[in-house]
């Protein structure tokens, strides 16, 4: 870049001004003061943290349908099912007679 490339770059940043303006400005909303904003802001809060209990709730309850079928599928499955054919039943047959083997 020579220097009138430099130059023009200066005088273009000089020309510009500095002060941005403020994000309200920006775009275009109307002036509130600072307690107008602070209850707007606040009401927004409110709504976002009841907005996020709701969501938490169906969360919950969903969980609970799901865990409450998943129980009562295990005990219907578990009171369809022979004592003797049971994990149990054998488990407690073979300790017991290993137990009286020992004897």
């Amino acid at each position: 870049m020579g220097i009138f490339g430099a130059a023009l770059r200066g005088f273009g940043k000089a020309l510009k001004s500095s002060k941005r303006k403020s994000r309200r400005k920006r775009l275009g909303l109307p002036a509130e003061t600072n307690k107008q904003m602070r209850a707007r802001l606040k009401t927004y809060k409110a709504a976002s943290e009841k907005q996020k209990l709701k969501s938490d709730v169906k969360k919950l309850d969903k969980d609970f349908k799901r865990a409450s079928e998943r129980a009562e599928k295990f005990s219907k499955t578990l009171m369809k099912q022979n004592y003797s054919d049971s994990a149990v039943n054998k488990n407690l047959t073979a300790s017991y007679k290993k137990m009286m083997k020992k004897d």
